[in-house]
C-alpha cells in the first residue's frame, strides 16, 4: 500500500562538534579511568515550534534561549559523548519576520548551520505553499520525513517515512530510526487551498479518518519497515501534540495504537512534558515535547546497554555556540536592512492613528482596518472577519509600502484563525467592544463583510467578571443593525468568522463569549496575512476603495 524508502545516512557533523570531543577527548586523556567519550549512550538533542524564535530574547513570549544555546546543549552533549543528534519536530519555518521575509529560507540556512540531523514537517511548514516547502526541503543538508504526508490518490509519502542513522557504540553498530509525523489536523490548521487543486479537489491527505486507524497502520507500517531495515531504535519524531488536539490524533492515543518504537519526540501543542505512555503491547516508552519558542531544549538519550531510553527539559545552556551565534546576527542584520524593500504602493494614508497620535482604531473605522479585515475575508474565504482595534499598531504612510511598514501594522506575530461562531456571539463581541465608547478600547471591533451601528446615546449594559471577561449584556444593547454581506444577522446561525487567536480564541481583550467555538482552520501569522493581500491579491497597489481615512461607512455611530 505504502513505499518505503531505505533512509541511511552517512555522518556529516560538523567541524565544531568534532572539535568539541577533540578538547574533551584531550582535557580527559590525563584523567585516571576517563580518556575516552561515553559511548553507551546516543544523545538526541531535540527542538520543536521554534516559530523563529532564533534569538536569545525576552519578549512577550517568555524567554527564548535562542538556535546559539541549542547549538551549545549540543556542543556540551558532544565533549561528554561520542553520539550527538540533533532533530526537530516541525513548525520552525514560520511565525516570525525573519522567516516570512525570506518565506523559510533563512531558517533552513541557520538550521544548515547548526547541522541538524533530521526534522519532521510541521503544519506550519505549509503555510508558504506546498511548492515552496519543496523548495526549501531541498535547501536543506538534513533530511525531512512524514510517513503520513501521502499523494491523496496513490496513497504514498510526499517525502521520506523515517530516516536511519548509524552510530559506532560500546554495543556495536547501532541504527536509530526517525518516523516521521505530521498532524493530520494539517489539512485544517494550515490553508486547506494548499492541498488542493483548482476544482477543490484535494491532492494531498495526512491519513486523516473518522478513527484515526489509517494514521496508526501507517504509523505501524514504518516501524515496522524500519525494523526490517535494522533499526535497533526507533524514535517516533512528531509534530501532533495533546492539550486541544482532536483525541485520536493526540501523540499519548498514537502511541496506544502502535508498539514497537522507543520513544516519541512530540511537537504542536505548545506544551513541556516527559511521560510514560503504554503502547498497544503495555510496554512504556517516553514521550517528550520542549514548549514552543525555543523557550527550552530536550535532551534525550538512548542507553545501548541496559536498552532504556530517558528524557529530560533543559531551560538554559551553559554555553553558547558561537558560530550559531554570528549566523544568527547575520540573518538578522539582513533582515534590518530588508524593512525599507518595497512591497507595494498607497496612493492614500491608511490610518490607525489621528496626526496626533491618538488612536482612531480605537473609537471609529478606519481605512487600514477596513483593509486589514478585508485580507482576512479574502485570505479565509470566511463569512465574516473580525479584527480588534488593539491589534492594529501603526499607520502605513502614502507612498511605497515597505516590509517595515507591513510588520509595525501587526508587530505581534498573532496566528490567524477562523472559528464558528453564532449571530448571538458575534452580536455580544461587537457589544463588548463598543463598552466603552467613546474612551478608546483595545477591543473595539472593526469587520469585512459586516456593518453596524453604535448608538452611543444607550448607556453599556455589559456585565464583566472580576477580571473583565464578558458575561452577558444586561439591558439594551448599544449596536444595532447589523448585517453579514447585506443580510440582518441571524442570531440562531451559526457563521464562520475569521481573526487572530488572540481575539477569537485566547479570550483577550475580555472577549470570552467565543469560548467553545469550534476552531475550523488556523492560517499564517497575521503580519504575512496582511502582506500577501497587500502583494497577492491587490497586486501591490492599494485601490481607491481604500482612499477614505474613516473608512467605507461600515460603522455608523450615532
Amino acid at each position: 500500500m505504502y513505499f518505503f524508502g531505505r533512509i541511511v545516512a552517512m555522518k556529516h557533523r560538523s567541524s565544531r562538534i568534532f572539535a568539541c570531543q577533540f578538547l574533551a577527548f584531550l582535557c580527559l586523556a590525563g584523567c585516571q579511568g576517563s580518556n575516552a567519550l561515553n559511548d553507551s549512550e546516543i544523545v538526541i538533542v531535540h527542538t520543536n515550534d521554534v516559530h523563529c524564535s532564533v534569538d536569545n530574547t525576552i519578549d512577550a513570549k517568555g524567554t527564548s534561549i535562542g538556535y546559539e544555546s541549542v547549538a551549545g546543549v549540543r556542543n556540551q552533549m558532544a565533549k561528554r559523548y561520542k553520539n550527538v543528534a540533533l532533530a526537530d519536530a516541525g513548525d520552525h519555518i514560520q511565525g516570525g519576520s525573519v522567516g516570512a521575509f525570506s518565506r523559510g529560507e533563512d531558517i533552513i540556512s541557520i538550521m544548515n548551520e547548526m547541522d541538524f540531523t533530521v526534522s519532521t514537517i510541521g503544519n506550519h511548514e505549509f503555510d508558504y505553499g506546498v511548492s515552496r516547502l519543496d523548495e526549501l526541503t531541498k535547501m536543506a543538508e538534513y533530511p525531512y520525513v512524514s510517513c503520513n504526508y501521502v499523494d491523496a490518490k496513490k496513497l504514498q509519502p510526499i517525502y521520506a517515512p523515517y530516516h536511519i542513522e548509524e552510530y559506532e557504540t560500546s554495543s556495536g553498530k547501532v541504527k536509530v530510526s526517525f518516523v516521521g509525523i505530521t498532524t493530520p489536523e494539517t489539512i485544517i490548521k494550515s490553508n486547506p487551498k494548499n492541498f488542493q487543486d483548482q476544482s477543490g479537489e484535494f491532492l494531498y491527505s495526512f491519513c486523516q479518518d473518522e478513527t484515526g486507524e489509517l494514521l496508526y497502520q501507517t504509523v505501524q507500517a514504518s516501524i515496522d519497515q524500519s525494523r526490517q531495515d535494522g533499526a535497533d531504535y526507533v524514535i517516533l519524531l512528531g509534530h501532533v501534540g495533546q492539550k486541544g488536539i482532536i483525541e485520536r490524533y493526540r501523540s499519548d492515543v498514537i502511541t496506544s495504537h502502535i508498539h514497537s518504537a522507543d520513544a516519541f519526540i512530540d511537537g504542536h501543542s505548545h506544551e513541556e512534558y516527559v511521560q510514560q505512555v503504554e503502547d498497544a503491547r503495555g510496554k512504556k516508552i517516553v514521550v517528550g515535547q520542549v514548549g514552543s519558542y525555543n523557550k527550552a531544549v530536550g535532551v534525550m538519550k538512548i542507553n545501548v546497554k541496559t536498552h532504556t531510553v530517558s528524557d529530560e527539559i533543559v531551560h538554559a545552556a551553559d554555553e553558547v555556540d558561537d558560530v550559531t551565534r554570528a549566523k544568527v546576527s547575520e540573518v538578522d542584520a539582513a533582515l534590518q536592512k530588508n524593512l525599507g524593500t518595497k512591497v507595494g504602493h498607497s496612493n492614500y494614508r491608511l490610518r490607525a492613528k489621528d496626526n496626533d497620535g491618538k488612536w482612531m482604531v480605537r473609537t471609529s473605522e478606519t481605512n487600514l482596518a477596513d483593509l486589514a479585515s478585508d485580507a482576512f475575508t479574502s485570505y479565509f474565504q470566511s463569512d465574516i472577519s473580525l479584527i480588534s482595534g488593539g491589534s492594529i499598531r501603526n499607520d502605513i504612510p502614502a507612498g511605497d509600502i515597505t516590509y517595515g511598514h507591513v510588520l509595525s501594522v501587526f508587530p505581534f506575530d498573532n496566528d490567524t484563525v477562523v472559528i464558528e461562531a453564532t449571530g448571538q456571539q458575534i452580536k455580544d463581541c461587537l457589544e463588548m467592544g463598543a463598552k466603552n465608547y467613546p474612551a478608546y478600547s483595545g477591543a473595539f471591533m472593526h469587520g469585512s463583510n459586516l456593518t453596524y451601528t453604535l448608538d452611543s446615546s444607550i448607556p453599556s449594559n455589559v456585565t464583566t467578571d472580576v477580571n473583565g471577561n464578558f458575561i452577558k449584556v444586561d439591558g439594551e444593547y448599544r449596536v444595532k443593525d447589523i448585517k453579514i454581506n447585506g443580510s440582518d444577522i441571524d442570531l440562531a446561525k451559526t457563521y464562520t468568522v475569521g481573526g487572530n487567536e488572540y481575539s477569537l480564541c485566547d479570550g483577550g481583550d475580555g472577549l470570552s463569549m467565543f469560548e467553545g467555538c469550534a476552531k475550523i482552520e488556523i492560517g499564517m501569522k497575521d503580519m504575512q496575512l496582511l502582506l500577501t493581500y497587500i502583494q497577492e491579491t491587490l497586486g501591490g497597489e492599494i485601490p481607491s476603495r481604500y482612499q477614505n481615512e474613516t473608512g467605507e461607512g461600515r460603522l455608523t455611530i450615532l
